[in-house]
């Protein structure tokens, strides 16, 4: 259970670090979806 935990926080912190890099970018489609989703909020 501990291993699966640090598992799903180690994936949520680089899916937050990827965010932001992409958010700076913003080239790919992906990149603009999320600042638009962000800016929307």
């Amino acid at each position: 259970m501990s291993v699966m935990a640090m598992i799903v926080v180690l994936a949520l912190l680089l899916i937050s670090i990827s965010v932001s890099h992409k958010e700076r970018v913003s080239s790919t489609g992906f990149g603009s979806r999320v600042t638009i989703e962000q800016s929307s909020r």
